[in-house]
């Protein structure tokens, strides 16, 4: 699948079986939210909404099937910023699949929200996943809480990942937003 070939759509209940699955499966579990835990599908569900303001499918331009699910949540629109999330189909997991997703809802969220920043966190072994923005300069690393979040082996860092409203201007143009 080429990068560029995804589009978003809103999220539908037929979405449902494919987020829980790549919720719950071993090779997203320990990085996602429930970091293992396997929730029943209703719970998974019910929080799926809870304090997002706008998430989306990935989906291939030539199918419908989503690849991805990506979403802008707990945002505090007097101060300008929220935070994102982005998980993918587990068999896809480093492909970049949902990358482009993620580029056209940084898009969307400086389009329509009144935002200055979008945080993201990640622990220190997935940082790898935004190796490329952040050599550019697209993505700045804003802290990290130490030793913070078990890794099924160690103890791994925190790390708190921003992107500006004014960076992302000066920058999408390398993007290419279909």
């Amino acid at each position: 699948m080429r990068l560029g070939a995804v589009r978003l759509r809103p999220v539908i209940s037929a979405d449902y079986d494919h987020i829980y699955r790549w919720s719950t499966d071993p090779a997203n579990a320990w990085r996602w939210r429930y970091r293992g835990g396997t929730p029943s599908p209703d719970t998974v569900v019910r929080q799926l909404w809870d304090g997002v303001i706008a998430q989306f499918c990935v989906v291939p331009i030539d199918r419908d099937q989503p690849v991805g699910l990506v979403g802008l949540y707990n945002a505090n629109h007097v101060s300008g910023y929220c935070y994102l999330y982005a998980i993918s189909a587990p068999e896809l997991v480093g492909t970049g699949a949902t990358l482009h997703g993620v580029a056209q809802l940084i898009d969307y969220a400086f389009q329509t929200f009144r935002l200055r920043k979008i945080y993201m966190e990640s622990t220190e072994s997935s940082l790898s996943s935004y190796s490329s923005a952040l050599k550019i300069g697209l993505i700045t690393e804003e802290g990290r809480l130490a030793d913070h979040e078990w890794n099924g082996e160690s103890f791994d860092d925190m790390v708190f990942l921003s992107i500006s409203s004014d960076r992302w201007s000066a920058m999408r143009k390398k993007f290419t937003l279909t």
